[in-house]
């Protein structure tokens, strides 16, 4: 049976529409993908139709029957110059939803192949006999260009890709970033580089446009597998840096990193890249907290140069750690934290938080079995906590108000040390536990789990129940080990004084209860303890 509407016979989701959306057999249902954005909208759309043509009467169903048949009309336009197709296809799309620069760029580029064939020229064409067979050869590479582009923009079902955002990257990559205007690379493109008027005059040939279609499809590959490296058939090293790097957030890296796929770069280099590229985004912006813009039109332009071979990938590699070097900022991250503590949010309200104890999990991992989903920041679930206070914010329990007493002891409940990564997500009102309670994972007379408690949760949680009780002096050194790890984790050549702990941590004079510091002065263990933690610091 044919229809009069379908995909082409060579699409990807052409054999799901027929198999799975008409009831039809094919031939190909085995060997054609059946996951993509696209066929998950064809599958969400047959599900929306089913719901809501089951709630419909006959007399409905009869006379919805009718409208499609029978009521729907449909202009078609007879265009004799193949040069109008082009303006008119433009014109008509402009006047509804707005054309994507992709699509728009793909019908110019499609123009230009069609007015070449037809300029008057001396020159003789060596490599083809015809101009119209050269014409024909760019509009073939267009086409399948631009299915490759799609397929790749829609092969995730979890994660929509942008066309013009992976415009925007390439176009960086490929052109010189201009940011004078507010869209710059369509201005670039459309306006300035593929015109009519530079084509008619030779400043543009027909090889440089089919470069520059090559380098799309090129690229297109690479930006996918940056966006969803686990999607990706990249090395597993590569999808594990790729992934952290997309956690603390790619930014401006995209077209820097899409250069280093398209020229090959062997594995090991391009995790030096990467490494360097997550160091920055950590410590300049949610360590240092600079503005979400720095060095972005510095990287664009380093992604063109070492595109253009101007610039070795070594160089490359140097100048993200150089820009590192020159923006990140120790006393900017003190001072920050300072600031948050008046604010009484301490690091709980710190962007980097989520990521810097995420970062801190991961180091404890054993035998490659991990306790933590990132999804669980991800998705923002009601009335639920997924960064606990081991010290509740909110503190009635007699067990707490035995052993926080002082405004120094209360002044440690934003610090560093105090707020520990669930594995699973709590409801809120459970911070308030006591912490034997905390510690403890609860059964009902099933077997069944209506407590999770730190024993049975994260790495860190697991070494945190491991402590006999939860007091200041826990909070303290548990910060400074994570001051420690911070250090050590991100390779930073520095050393705190004892004076920006203290303002790092929120460590006043009064942070020990009287009773507890007789304790402790009392404990040879306690000394000794102190004393590691101490050098441990200083490292």
């Amino acid at each position: 049976m044919k229809y009069r509407f379908q995909y082409s016979a060579d699409d990807p989701s052409d054999v799901y529409f027929k198999t799975q959306i008409l009831g039809q057999t094919s031939a190909n249902a085995y060997t054609q993908p059946n996951t993509s954005l696209y066929i998950k909208n064809l599958s969400e759309a047959k599900a929306f139709f089913e719901e809501k043509l089951n709630g419909l009467s006959q007399e409905a169903l009869i006379d919805l029957f009718l409208k499609v048949t029978e009521r729907l009309k449909f202009n078609e336009y007879m265009i004799d110059d193949i040069n109008d197709v082009y303006v008119t296809f433009e014109t008509m799309n402009n006047r509804g939803k707005s054309l994507s620069i992709l699509e728009l760029l793909k019908n110019r580029l499609i123009y230009l192949s069609s007015l070449y064939a037809e300029l008057k020229s001396d020159d003789v064409d060596a490599d083809l006999a015809t101009k119209a067979e050269k014409a024909k050869d760019l509009r073939d590479t267009i086409n399948n260009t631009w299915k490759t582009i799609y397929i790749f923009l829609g092969k995730s079902t979890s994660k929509k890709l942008s066309d013009d955002a992976f415009l925007r990257d390439h176009w960086m990559m490929y052109f010189k970033y201009d940011r004078k205007t507010s869209m710059p690379f369509k201005d670039e493109l459309l306006s300035k580089t593929f015109t009519a008027k530079r084509l008619i005059k030779k400043e543009l040939t027909i090889e440089a446009i089919k470069t520059y279609v090559d380098s799309l499809r090129e690229s297109v590959v690479a930006w996918f597998n940056i966006n969803c490296p686990q999607e990706s058939d990249i090395d597993m090293e590569g999808k594990i840096w790729l992934t952290r790097l997309s956690r603390v957030g790619i930014g401006s890296f995209r077209p820097l990193l899409m250069a280093a796929y398209v020229k090959k770069q062997e594995s090991a280099k391009l995790q030096d890249l990467l490494k360097a590229c997550e160091r920055f985004r950590f410590l300049v912006f949610r360590v240092t907290e600079r503005r979400s813009n720095t060095s972005d039109s510095h990287f664009y332009g380093l992604a063109h140069d070492y595109y253009c071979d101007r610039k070795t990938f070594d160089d490359v590699v140097g100048d993200v750690q150089g820009q590192t070097n020159y923006w990140f900022s120790m006393s900017n991250f003190v001072n920050a934290s300072v600031d948050r503590y008046k604010k009484r949010e301490g690091f709980y309200s710190w962007s980097g938080l989520r990521y810097f104890l995420y970062e801190y999990e991961r180091s404890q991992v054993k035998d490659n079995v991990k306790k933590v989903n990132w999804d669980l920041f991800e998705n923002n679930q009601k009335d639920k906590i997924s960064i606990e206070h081991i010290y509740p914010q909110s503190p009635k329990d007699k067990y707490w108000t035995d052993r926080f007493v002082t405004d120094g002891d209360k002044a440690l409940t934003h610090s560093l040390g105090n707020l520990l990564l669930l594995s699973v997500a709590k409801n809120s009102g459970e911070q308030n536990y006591s912490f034997e309670k905390k510690k403890k994972t609860e059964r009902n007379e099933k077997g069944e789990v209506i407590h999770n408690g730190y024993d049975t949760g994260s790495y860190s949680e697991i070494y945190v129940s491991q402590k006999e009780d939860w007091t200041p002096k826990r909070i303290i050194d548990r910060g400074k080990e994570l001051l420690t790890f911070f250090l050590e984790h991100w390779k930073i050549d520095y050393t705190f004084s004892e004076e920006e702990i203290n303002k790092l941590l929120n460590i006043s004079s009064a942070s020990y209860t009287a009773s507890e510091a007789l304790t402790l002065a009392e404990d040879p263990d306690w000394a000794k303890s102190a004393e590691e933690g101490e050098i441990l610091a200083n490292q």
